[in-house]
């Protein structure tokens, strides 16, 4: 007071910090994936502030797997006030595999159907793939569409076409040259024509005519004249042409067939090139056939016209014509 008196009390005046920083992580990711162990991902840059020092942490991983993580970004000031914000970090995989179909393969017929070593695709993507195909166990004749699928394991897939052609060596045509419903001699008129490009052996093809027998009697063949012709000129072989008689059952509008075949000596058929069959069967005691219900028998040509219901094999295998 005035004349000094003194009392003296204590005041404490503490100063803390409670407020935490402010923190905004970075905006979301969405990245491609560029490996299949995990892709590296750019964050990005947080932004922080704080009135004192700040240090800035997350709990990232070093590469991200397909799918979405969410990185939680902590900021800690010196007194260990603390802010967290969240960052969501997606990894796909839309990128489609790349497929390599084999090459188209164009191959003779070796049956009605023929086996094919069509190949195999490759592909590559940076995750496992699986390659299938839609490809028959065997082909018919003319072309056929392979379909190539490749899918990798997140389901991206691309597809792939491979054309598969089976040419028929061999083209029939045929006329009757005795067209009458009923008649004591059959007479096939057959040509056969080389579509390959490659020259068959004569003597490896066998033609059938089917046909009704109505009774049974010992039958005769003949061949009138054979004759192998193309741009190489022409060549007699009807004596190297010969026929036979076989019985079937079961069948419809046949019980039995000619199978003509050639000799050894009847040479090659080149590509291009084509063989006549000129010839006929009878029954020794020359009684009727009705051509009508006969299976290879064709009453409106006139000419040699295609067929497929005369059967050629080659090597044994049906290569032409349906069989009854």
């Amino acid at each position: 007071d005035e004349h000094n008196n003194k009392t003296v009390k204590t005041q404490k005046v503490t100063v803390e910090d409670t407020t935490p920083p402010e923190l905004k992580a970075p905006v979301d990711k969405v990245v491609e994936a560029t490996a299949a162990g995990g892709t590296p991902v750019e964050l990005g840059t947080p932004i922080y502030s704080d009135i004192f020092k700040v240090t800035v942490k997350n709990n990232a991983p070093k590469v991200f797997q397909i799918g979405t993580i969410e990185v939680i970004w902590t900021a800690t000031d010196e007194h260990n006030n603390q802010t967290i914000s969240k960052q969501k970090v997606t990894v796909q995989d839309t990128t489609k595999p790349k497929l390599t179909v084999p090459a188209d393969i164009t191959v003779p017929a070796t049956g009605t159907r023929t086996k094919v070593s069509i190949g195999m695709a490759t592909a590559t993507d940076i995750f496992n793939v699986a390659i299938t195909n839609d490809a028959p166990a065997d082909f018919p004749l003319g072309t056929t569409i392979v379909t190539w699928k490749v899918t990798d394991e997140n389901g991206n897939f691309t597809t792939g076409t491979q054309k598969i052609t089976v040419v028929q060596k061999l083209k029939v045509k045929a006329f009757n040259a005795t067209r009458n419903n009923t008649t004591n001699t059959i007479d096939p008129r057959i040509m056969l024509e080389n579509i390959s490009s490659t020259d068959v052996n004569l003597s490896d093809i066998k033609v059938r005519y089917y046909f009704t027998s109505e009774g049974d009697y010992t039958q005769i063949f003949a061949c009138d004249y054979s004759q192998v012709s193309g741009s190489s000129g022409q060549r007699n072989i009807t004596s190297y042409v010969s026929g036979k008689f076989s019985k079937v059952t079961g069948k419809t509008n046949c019980d039995c067939y000619l199978e003509i075949s050639f000799s050894s000596n009847a040479g090659r058929l080149k590509p291009g090139e084509n063989v006549i069959i000129q010839s006929r069967f009878a029954k020794i005691n020359w009684s009727s056939y009705t051509q009508s219900n006969d299976y290879s028998f064709n009453p409106t040509a006139d000419d040699y016209t295609d067929t497929s219901k005369i059967t050629v094999y080659l090597s044994g295998n049906l290569i032409g014509g349906i069989e009854p």
